[in-house]
């Protein structure tokens, strides 16, 4: 788990970890602020301290988080021992499948009308060992709750385009629009989203339960679903003119559109808490030969900092990113 100390001066450079309390401490300049990192190599997933409920049927673990997470074999966790104000936080664990792995709620995000506790929901995760990994991941968002940190979100919460004020007047955007407006661009978009659910959407999916399986390395991840768009791309390349004439333009405009996925992949508070699943069994001198911002499995000028209203495009080197992050 990583913990913001505080702010930092902005500059970007590499300090020398340092113990702090006995836990790794050094400067990020990916968030330009000063970090020390709970190790939380001996926090476990204990479900069997969870209490049994039922409701229309559907049996559930319930209980709170020091009941869900403990160190060493104790009640609680170091976890909540740095965050007292996260013992709050409610958890429910399903034996089922959901839409995804885990889901953690903050108290305002539950209703608009009640003061409810933040809470932890996780799905079946297959081993207990891959639910030790998503709880540390959601844990880790309540986390960053508790610090004002950049939140998570979900795929949901993205459109699959948008158009940018940057394009305007521009004779390649004007043709862009003409494009999307034209039925042979409906005609092919509609084929392309039937053949990308047919045949693409079946590989991200084996290969994110490979990887809650453990058959696929953390590190592996990126480069696996990438090479599952890049082959859509060629697809569309090959057989829909209209799609991939109006890709070629934009990619001239110095743009990349981002699909929902990529988007939400690239939220700073999401790349964090993969962070924390990629580092859950290191050792304290693991962690201290490398500090917790190199485990960050998107580049530092693709990452976003905000929660909504993300970039939804990366620019070419030669635009100012500065309003984007």
């Amino acid at each position: 788990m990583r913990n913001v100390c505080n702010q930092g001066s902005g500059a970007h450079y590499q300090s020398q970890t340092v113990l702090f309390f006995g836990q790794p401490s050094y400067f990020d300049p990916v968030d330009n602020s000063f970090r020390w990192e709970i190790d939380d190599s001996a926090t476990m997933y204990t479900p069997e301290r969870l209490s049994a409920g039922s409701i229309e049927g559907t049996k559930y673990k319930k209980g709170l988080i020091d009941d869900a997470l403990s160190t060493s074999g104790a009640k609680g966790s170091n976890i909540t021992e740095a965050y007292p104000q996260m013992r709050e936080v409610e958890w429910v664990d399903y034996p089922f499948s959901g839409d995804a792995r885990g889901e953690y709620r903050s108290g305002s995000s539950h209703s608009d009308f009640f003061n409810m506790p933040p809470s932890v929901t996780l799905w079946d995760a297959g081993l207990l060992s891959n639910k030790r990994s998503t709880a540390l991941h959601e844990a880790n968002h309540a986390m960053q709750d508790v610090e004002g940190f950049a939140r998570g979100g979900n795929i949901g919460q993205f459109q699959s385009s948008i158009k940018n004020p940057a394009w305007e007047n521009n004779p390649d955007a004007k043709r862009v629009d003409e494009l999307l407006g034209s039925p042979e661009y409906e005609a092919e978009l509609t084929a392309s989203n039937l053949k990308f659910e047919r045949d693409y959407e079946p590989r991200l999916t084996a290969i994110d339960r490979q990887l809650s399986e453990g058959k696929l390395p953390r590190t592996e991840w990126g480069g696996a679903t990438d090479r599952v768009f890049e082959d859509f791309d060629k697809w569309k390349s090959s057989n829909l003119k209209v799609l991939a004439e109006v890709d070629t333009l934009r990619d001239g405009l110095g743009y990349r559109m981002l699909n929902p996925r990529e988007q939400y992949m690239r939220l700073l508070g999401e790349v964090d808490s993969r962070a924390v699943q990629e580092r859950m069994d290191y050792s304290l001198q693991d962690r201290i030969n490398k500090p917790f911002w190199q485990s960050y499995d998107v580049p530092e000028n693709e990452i976003s900092r905000r929660y909504r209203d993300i970039n939804k495009y990366l620019k070419s080197e030669s635009v100012d990113k500065s309003g984007l992050l």
